[in-house]
């Protein structure tokens, strides 16, 4: 079992406040969150079925899943470590008893699968944009529905005809060479192509990723059903929450423990901007209703020294408002390993 420092500590001693943890690669969060799990086992706070843990890669949830257990023996098995996306499958499989409008057997869809209906569905911008381009825009489309409350394509086609609509959509396509055709293709036919996109998942009784997030959202307008799933956990943690989108906060917000949530991330990694994360619009919102004790990791364990230093360099250059936001004091490499020094690389084009 690991040793842990007194930031750790902290972590897995607070169990009657919520936590707002910033914590980096390499600082031995995977470990602490698992050693948190026996605390709370330890003190009878929950059963291991009330304990939810979830993080946004199937690896992570992997490894989440390996430490509680490696901590806790077999019982660990029965925490609820998963993915935000299987979490959100979960929901909807248990619910379709509930409900003629979602299959038991339902089909997820990956990206590749997703891209080949999406070519389908509109082969004119299949040419014009690449497959994550392509996606985002459906997802965001989707989200959209989604907070105007049903699967409307007819509200979502007069949407798409406003300015402000126009002005995002411009800022998607910032780095598309036909912007003009793509951008006046999409005002008159983007409500048509997802359309006929859903159309053929549907007929598969197939779902992608989004539909996940966007069925569970409009199933927790039903009180029955969000009371139902309220009640379940105890204790929440959300691992690497700086890449959770809009749509999905909203999704696990009702469900979260009062006192026992635990929101850990590195908010210099956010990488999901072009699927809606917004780690600055979440975390206001977590700071204001549960007003959560704030951590942060120093000790970073994975790094040498060298390339520990430049990185934190390169971060204080780069965001000096936000090093002094997060970090009362700045972090350091545990490692006694100097390493090599990193080099510099230039590159001739941005593509190189």
């Amino acid at each position: 079992q690991m040793e842990l420092n007194q930031e750790q500590r902290q972590v897995v001693a607070t169990l009657h406040s919520n936590i707002l943890l910033l914590a980096s690669a390499g600082t031995g969060k995977t470990g602490t969150l698992a050693a948190r799990v026996e605390e709370i086992l330890k003190q009878q706070l929950a059963t291991a079925e009330e304990i939810l843990c979830l993080t946004f890669t199937n690896k992570a949830s992997r490894e989440m899943k390996r430490a509680i257990t490696k901590r806790v023996g077999a019982v660990g098995q029965q925490v609820k470590a998963t993915t935000f996306h299987q979490f959100c499958l979960s929901i909807l499989q248990e619910e379709a008893k509930y409900s003629s409008h979602f299959y038991h057997e339902m089909v997820v869809f990956d990206e590749e699968e997703c891209a080949l209906l999406l070519q389908e569905a509109s082969p004119e911008l299949s040419k014009w944009l690449n497959t994550q381009t392509f996606s985002s825009i459906i997802s965001w489309m989707k989200e959209e529905m989604a907070f105007q409350g049903e699967r409307d394509y007819e509200s979502l086609h007069r949407w798409l005809q406003l300015s402000e609509t126009q002005a995002v959509l411009l800022q998607k396509l910032n780095r598309v060479k036909q912007i003009t055709e793509v951008m006046s293709y999409l005002q008159e036919q983007g409500a048509a192509v997802l359309r006929k996109y859903d159309a053929m998942l549907q007929d598969q009784h197939g779902v992608d990723f989004t539909d996940l997030i966007t069925y569970v959202y409009a199933l927790f307008k039903n009180p029955e059903v969000l009371a139902r799933w309220a009640e379940r956990y105890r204790y929440v943690m959300v691992d690497e929450v700086q890449d959770t989108s809009v749509l999905e906060y909203e999704v696990l917000r009702p469900l979260l423990p009062k006192a026992g949530t635990l929101f850990c991330g590195d908010f210099f990694q956010t990488i999901y901007s072009w699927r809606g994360s917004n780690p600055d619009l979440v975390l206001g919102d977590y700071r204001k209703r549960f007003t959560p004790v704030e951590i942060a990791f120093y000790d970073n364990y994975r790094s040498t020294k060298q390339l520990f230093t430049t990185s934190l360099e390169t971060l204080k250059n780069m965001f000096p408002k936000d090093m002094a936001r997060f970090y009362t004091s700045l972090p350091r490499a545990a490692s006694e390993e100097e390493g090599r020094i990193p080099f510099i690389w230039e590159a001739d084009t941005v593509r190189d």
